[in-house]
């Protein structure tokens, strides 16, 4: 039987892994269908962004660049919360997750090299950028629930 403590790392852990294959999956996909994709969510969007306002004009022009940046984000978020699930040191968490994901975002670039679609050392820094962004955010948000729960003053 599995102790209970197990439990939440593991399911955090397939999480992690789930999120992977979806990033990559989206990068085996070559140019063709992945803008057909894009193009996809970009038409849902349109429904209720417009290129009327700057934001959304930003939006609808930068989509790609932005749901990497939150698939990235996201993946960032699961690590550091597994890091803290698993109880590392801060040093060693903080380390291990940034090479972690680093080694995602290379990665997803490499992919792209072999389905004709190119790969970018600025899209390894965006997607990056995105990891660390939602790690630090997630860290913040399980400190100041720390300080919360122990009634301290943060």
């Amino acid at each position: 039987m599995i102790k209970r403590e197990k439990i939440l790392p593991r399911t955090v852990a397939v999480l992690i892994f789930l999120t992977m294959m979806f990033i990559w999956r989206n990068s085996t996909l070559d140019r063709d269908a992945s803008a057909g994709e894009s193009n996809a969510v970009r038409g849902w969007l349109e429904s209720f962004l417009s290129y009327d306002s700057a934001a959304g004009a930003f939006i609808l022009k930068h989509l790609r660049k932005i749901a990497h940046f939150l698939e990235f984000g996201l993946l960032g978020a699961e690590t550091c919360l597994y890091s803290h699930l698993i109880r590392r040191s801060a040093a060693f968490s903080l380390a291990a997750s940034a090479i972690f994901g680093l080694f995602v975002a290379a990665a997803d670039e490499t992919i792209q090299i072999f389905t004709g679609r190119g790969a970018s050392v600025r899209d390894v820094m965006l997607d990056f950028s995105g990891f660390l962004t939602f790690g630090a955010l997630t860290e913040a948000a399980m400190y100041f629930l720390s300080c919360l729960r122990k009634k301290k003053e943060c």
